[in-house]
């Protein structure tokens, strides 16, 4: 995700994300530079994905 603007930002970001996937019980790992920030996800479990 690429925002341009600042490291702060892309700290907040990072620590949203995390705690949504925590929530919906994805692995995720962050990078982020002070311009983006990258997410991978790991098992994503099926009801994250087709949800009911």
């Amino acid at each position: 995700m690429q925002h341009d603007m600042g490291e702060n930002w892309s700290i907040y970001f990072k620590t949203f994300y995390e705690n949504v996937f925590d929530d919906l019980g994805v692995k995720a790992e962050f990078d982020y530079t002070d311009k983006s920030l990258i997410i991978k996800l790991h098992d994503v479990p099926d009801h994250t994905l087709y949800p009911k």
